[in-house]
């Protein structure tokens, strides 16, 4: 079985080069492998300014930003048309370790899970070091929200109260007062 499949990083690859701004000097593309992910780095976000992962991708309108670059692609036959990319990322996963895409105004990373990677080591992982930095931040900010830190770590409301019910439940953190009007007490470090 292939880490990644070969489909999804051939696409990932072709919009980093036909997407990025060619004008940021001095930067370039990335493509930085990690035991569990690659992540590819390109310079420039979403050519309207808006964010990748605040967007539905099966709804996303393709703006060329380099289409002679484009153009000489679809001739050699490296893409087939403009605007499939990004869904035939999502496809080749078909929802198992789905791929992650996020972009500011200066960068859009594309992120790939390796799919031989062990699953339970993954999410024991990520999960350990998110709830980590939770209680950090609420170190600094102890009347921080569940909608802050799903922002914060761009993942679910759902995921972040799994967290903290973790910490809770272990005796780290304790919640005093409301939701509302309350605020995070740490009990005990880790």
């Amino acid at each position: 079985m292939p880490d990644y499949p070969q489909i999804a990083v051939h696409e990932a690859l072709v919009n980093a080069i036909i997407h990025r701004d060619y004008m940021i000097q001095g930067s370039e593309i990335h493509i930085d492998m990690y035991d569990d992910r690659l992540e590819i780095v390109s310079p420039g976000g979403m050519v309207d300014g808006k964010r990748i992962q605040d967007l539905d991708i099966a709804k996303i309108a393709s703006v060329r930003r380099n289409p002679i670059i484009s153009d000489m692609f679809h001739r050699l036959r490296f893409m087939e048309r403009r605007g499939s990319g990004l869904k035939k990322i999502t496809k080749e996963y078909q929802n198992e370790y789905p791929p992650v895409f996020y972009s500011t105004e200066q960068v859009f990373i594309t992120t790939l899970k390796n799919l031989n990677y062990k699953k339970n080591d993954v999410i024991e992982n990520v999960t350990i070091k998110r709830t980590d930095k939770i209680i950090e931040i609420i170190k600094l900010n102890k009347e921080i929200t569940t909608d802050e830190l799903a922002k914060l770590f761009n993942v679910t409301v759902r995921t972040i109260m799994r967290d903290l019910n973790e910490l809770k439940n272990k005796n780290i953190i304790k919640r005093v007062g409301s939701n509302k009007a309350g605020y995070w007490e740490i009990i005990k470090l880790k």
